[in-house]
């Protein structure tokens, strides 16, 4: 029977080539042709597999009649085979026992396994290399330090290798395994942090004067690095990837900062190694522990952009902490200070994450916040005389509140903004206590400058100035309502307020000093009075800005010329200046409460909530003029009526 069953299949095949018109040749013998039976045991089988002669025909578009079943012809040799033939139209699928399932190509993806490998394995393989290269220097007379390196550079190639080869015999293995981004963040993040936290500890207690204390260091990192990823294997539950990044930036930020620690103290890098080392160890993983917790608990995380700017502010403050300690700091402990205020940085970013996420407004006020803080905290004790130059203690006296109230501005300002609406009268207001706030920065430096050689004083009274008309108008913004109008003619009674001042302590025999500081404290008080009753009761427009504002003009000028063609003397021009800017000011007051629309589109200034009833109504006319004497000049007609 086997005979017959290997013949069917030999001609079954030669039927099929013969079909599809396909010459084969094998080592150029000729195929056997057919014999007579041959053909008997082929042509049942093809009359077999065709359809019925009744068979209806389907025509194109009507559904197609179902297929007949296919019949087996009859086999004597298939009789003795328990398992029924089946008699669906459709054969089974056919089944290649050698078939093998291939994988889909590596992705990058399914890369990384291999790469953390190779990293492990090389790390591993180095500090080992690196440990046999004493036995190769002994072996072969070399230098130490050449053998320790040669050994390490081999045993590098051979641990990454052997780590590749580890990983490339699990995935043949186990065909399905897979391995997380998770998964390969947190290996990479313990076996670092194993390795960096056991080197740390053999640098703190290996002894400096062991001849071997390299080798063993570098063995316990190696060791710390496994112990790292037996961790992994044991835990078995990788965090989150985004978590596990913000604890790997912890962990850089902590390791900056306890090296800037070790820098700020001037230890050397080997001889007070058993200091640097559990210091940079201790910020490093209490960063890490702290970011950890925070994670954990499900803390807001900051922005890029928050954390760019906290770290450049940090690193700012960070810059002036070595001169807490010394009055000319070395290279290095300038660059410890900048290490450490970049860990301060992120620490303020992480702190300031909860008011809310970051916009213009938020990184603006935060900016801002932290210019007025410092510049207030170095400002007034310059001001007041503290010499920085002369002692540590004053120095002190001057940097520690800077650096404090920078980072409170900055941590004030995150907090506020979330609350900071800004219209664009508030804009405008804004605006306008900006440049005077500048105005009083220039004239407080000259009051410092007069008679006077104290640098820092004169420094001072510019931060002082800068620093708190920053901080009032962020404050008063968006507080008062004023508008645009309102603002301005504010501004315009600070200027009167300071005419006045200037004048009167001239007249009143001040020296410069003083006069210098009754002007910049009068304007300052005439700003705020105005503003403070213009955000009440009382409503201007542009129209009463150029009533008050001209014919004040008008009037000082018109006074200061009297008293310039009357005497040569200063003081008839400043008293007839100030009496003709007081009539002046009070007929422009006058007017614009009066003035009834017209010429005014936007509105008037209404008194009627002071109780004040002023009878009349005023109308001024304002034209060329030519005297007898043909000399050009102004004509301001000021008349009442209805009084």
């Amino acid at each position: 029977m086997s005979t017959f069953f290997s013949n069917r299949v030999r001609h079954l095949g030669l039927l099929g080539l013969l079909l599809s018109g396909v010459a084969l040749a094998d080592d150029e013998e000729e195929l056997p042709p057919l014999d007579e039976e041959d053909w008997e045991s082929i042509v049942p089988f093809l009359q077999s597999s065709q359809p019925p002669p009744d068979a209806p025909l389907a025509m194109p578009g009507e559904p197609q009649p179902a297929e007949p079943a296919l019949v087996r012809p009859e086999a004597p040799w298939l009789s003795g085979i328990a398992a029924p033939l089946p008699t669906e139209s459709a054969p089974p699928p056919i089944r290649t026992p050698l078939a093998v399932p291939q994988k889909d190509p590596l992705t990058r993806q399914e890369s990384w396994p291999y790469v953390l490998g190779a990293a492990f394995g090389a790390y591993v393989g180095g500090s080992m290399g690196y440990w046999a290269g004493d036995t190769i220097a002994e072996g072969n007379g070399s230098d130490l330090r050449s053998a320790r390196t040669s050994g390490a550079v081999i045993g590098s190639l051979v641990g990454g290798a052997a780590g590749m080869s580890t990983v490339a015999l699990i995935d043949h293995i186990r065909p399905g395994w897979e391995m997380s981004d998770e998964d390969v963040l947190f290996m990479g993040s313990a076996s670092t942090l194993g390795a960096f936290t056991a080197y740390q500890l053999g640098r703190t207690f290996v002894d400096p004067d062991d001849a071997d204390q390299q080798r063993r260091i570098v063995l316990a990192g190696a060791l710390g690095s496994i112990a790292g990823m037996g961790l992994v294997v044991a835990v078995n539950d990788a965090p989150n990837a985004t978590s596990m990044a913000h604890v790997d930036l912890g962990a850089g930020v902590g390791w900056l900062a306890g090296t800037g620690i070790g820098d700020i103290a001037g230890w050397d890098i080997e001889a007070d190694r058993a200091k640097r080392a559990p210091v940079t160890l201790a910020a490093t993983l209490a960063t890490v522990g702290a970011v950890a917790t925070l994670e954990a608990l499900g803390a807001p995380r900051p922005d890029a952009s928050v954390t760019a700017v906290s770290l450049a502010h940090g690193t700012w403050i960070g810059a002036w902490s070595p001169f807490l300690f010394t009055s000319k700091p070395k290279e290095n402990e300038i660059t410890g200070g900048l290490r450490l205020g970049l860990g301060g940085g992120y620490v303020l970013s992480r702190f300031i994450a909860p008011f809310g996420p970051a916009d213009a407004r938020s990184l603006g006020l935060q900016a801002a916040g932290f210019t007025a803080g410092a510049a207030l905290g170095a400002g007034i004790p310059l001001a007041v005389g503290v010499e920085p130059q002369e002692d540590l203690v004053q120095r002190r006296t001057v940097i520690v509140p800077m650096l404090i109230g920078g980072a409170l501005g900055h941590i004030g300002g995150a907090a506020i903004a979330p609350h900071y609406n800004l219209s664009d009268n508030d804009a405008a207001l804004l605006s306008v206590l900006g440049a005077w706030t500048a105005y009083q920065a220039a004239g407080w430096s000259a009051y410092s400058s007069i008679e006077s050689e104290d640098t820092s004083q004169h420094l001072g009274n510019v931060l002082t100035a800068a620093g708190g008309g920053t901080a009032l108008a962020l404050g008063m913004a968006p507080v008062i309502e004023l508008e645009p109008a309102e603002s301005l003619l504010a501004a315009s009674f600070g200027g009167w307020g300071t005419w006045y001042a200037a004048w009167g302590g001239y007249l009143m025999g001040f020296d410069s000093r003083e006069t210098w500081a009754l002007t910049l404290t009068a304007g300052n008080v005439a700003l705020l009075g105005s503003a403070a009753l213009m955000a009440g009761p009382v409503r201007a427009d542009w129209g009463d800005l150029a009533y008050i504002d001209g014919l004040g003009l008008i009037g000082a000028a018109s006074g200061a010329m009297i008293g310039l063609v009357a005497s040569p003397d200063v003081e008839p021009v400043a008293t007839l200046g100030l009496i003709g800017s007081t009539v002046g000011l009070g007929a422009g007051l006058y007017f614009a409460a009066r003035k009834q629309g017209g010429n005014n589109p936007i509105g008037a200034l209404s008194v009627a909530d002071l109780g004040i009833d002023i009878p009349g109504e005023a109308k001024v006319a304002v034209r060329p003029w030519v005297d007898e004497a043909g000399d050009p000049g102004v004509w301001v007609d000021l008349s009442v009526t209805d009084w």
